[in-house]
């Protein structure tokens, strides 16, 4: 098995699998935000904590804290149960307001509690800005990606939190595209479900597109699931 590498992913990004396993998370979106608090603190009015925005904003300590404040190691060995030869390749992603630190952090919690081995050589080589954006616009801002890969092995992908799964999807896509098999993925928390998809479900089933269907025009969303080539009709 060799190594390869290649600077941008292809544009048509491979649809989930139906039987893709669900993201797995560790707390919420609201407690990941609120966590790592110090005596004292109050949050923020977005209900922030210091080291939460610290974190998002590229401080490696802080980012420390909060994954070790939030993760829980059933998770990891589960997952190393489940995947024990898979390595884990993170999304490096740059914030609005620096480099996210959590994600990066949260790897390296995989590797300490789960024995997990590292790929630190895939880096997202642009800025998506999905931090705040619209489900609309973080299809518009694809995330794009260079580095190298084992062809042939399996791959647990993370982040810190998943959304509408775009930046998973072009991180998957990219690895597939060079040999590499995605098994699982795994986040610190998940944003809340809408428009009838929860955000661990990756793989868009036709019971969830046509829920979608009932608030929005047809047309609209075939366009929209298409664009983001999650449909698996």
């Amino acid at each position: 098995m060799g190594k390869s590498g290649f600077l941008h992913w292809p544009s048509k990004v491979r649809p989930w699998p139906s039987d893709f396993p669900q993201v797995v998370t560790h707390i919420s979106l609201q407690r990941l935000q609120s966590t790592a608090r110090g005596a004292g603190e109050e949050l923020d009015e977005a209900g922030k904590s210091m080291a939460y925005r610290y974190a998002k904003a590229g401080d490696a300590e802080a980012a420390r804290r909060v994954v070790e404040d939030v993760l829980k190691p059933e998770l990891v060995l589960m997952l190393n149960r489940q995947f024990p030869e898979a390595i884990v390749a993170s999304i490096h992603a740059e914030e609005s307001t620096g480099v996210n630190k959590l994600s990066v952090m949260y790897a390296r919690a995989l590797g300490d509690i789960g024995d997990f081995e590292l790929e630190d050589s895939i880096v997202q080589t642009n800025r998506a800005q999905h931090t705040g954006a619209t489900a609309r616009q973080r299809l518009a801002r694809r995330v794009e990606f260079a580095g190298s890969v084992l062809s042939g092995r399996q791959y647990l992908i993370v982040d810190d939190v998943v959304t509408s799964g775009s930046s998973l999807a072009a991180l998957r896509h990219f690895i597939e595209s060079l040999g590499g098999l995605v098994v699982a993925a795994s986040t610190l928390a998940a944003a809340p479900a809408r428009h009838g998809q929860n955000p661990i479900q990756l793989a868009i089933t036709q019971q969830t597109a046509r829920e979608i269907g009932e608030k929005f025009l047809a047309e609209d969303v075939d366009a929209i699931l298409r664009a983001s080539n999650k449909m698996n009709l």
